[in-house]
């Protein structure tokens, strides 16, 4: 504990404030279930990895373990500031790690849509999931290509996209520098793209 917040730990001597995660998935998926590790195989060490959807920085936390530089995209801001609290108790590791931000699909400000209490899960700037009520945030947006250019990436070793839609303003031709991507996918976005429009 620390002042008056709770920490919790990880089997591995990660910590997170415990008022920043979800449970379920900060811990269970991602440090039981391991759901983002793509092979147990590959050493990660010095690797570049983008990761877009990076919440509460449990995603870029775990891949720095693994030894990889992770520039970490989180477009709500409260969610990013979570991040950046939980990077402070974890200083070592923190230094893998470039916290931005951002939205990433398109060069302008990106209006998210999120349930008004804020909770993580189908929070989008494709479309309303939420209704008339939908909290609205207005973030900056960055294309991959213009993110890559920004922060001096030639490669990309792991491209991890949970950011409900986005992943379809994607291109062939950025995809060229690109080893890896892993997408978490949501049919929520059926009426408006195919999943083929993704192969």
């Amino acid at each position: 504990q620390e002042d008056e917040r709770k920490i919790v730990e990880t089997y591995n001597g990660i910590k997170f404030y415990l008022d920043s995660i979800h449970p379920g998935n900060t811990i269970i998926e991602t440090f039981v279930k391991e759901i983002h590790l793509i092979n147990p195989n590959i050493n990660w060490k010095d690797k570049i990895i983008i990761d877009v959807g990076a919440e509460c920085g449990d995603t870029p936390l775990y891949f720095a373990q693994l030894g990889a530089k992770v520039f970490a995209c989180e477009p709500i801001k409260e969610h990013f500031n979570s991040m950046v609290e939980n990077l402070k108790l974890n200083p070592k590791l923190s230094e893998k790690i470039v916290p931005i931000n951002a939205g990433i699909g398109k060069d302008e400000e990106l209006i998210f849509y999120q349930d008004k209490s804020g909770q993580v899960g189908r929070t989008s700037f494709i479309s309303n999931q939420h209704g008339k009520n939908a909290k609205q945030s207005k973030v900056k947006g960055y294309s991959l290509e213009t993110l890559v250019k920004k922060f001096d990436i030639n490669k990309i070793d792991l491209l991890k996209m949970d950011c409900k839609g986005c992943e379809y303003y994607l291109n062939e031709e950025i995809l060229k520098i690109v080893k890896q991507v892993k997408i978490e996918y949501s049919l929520e976005f059926e009426k408006l793209y195919s999943l083929n429009e993704l192969s």
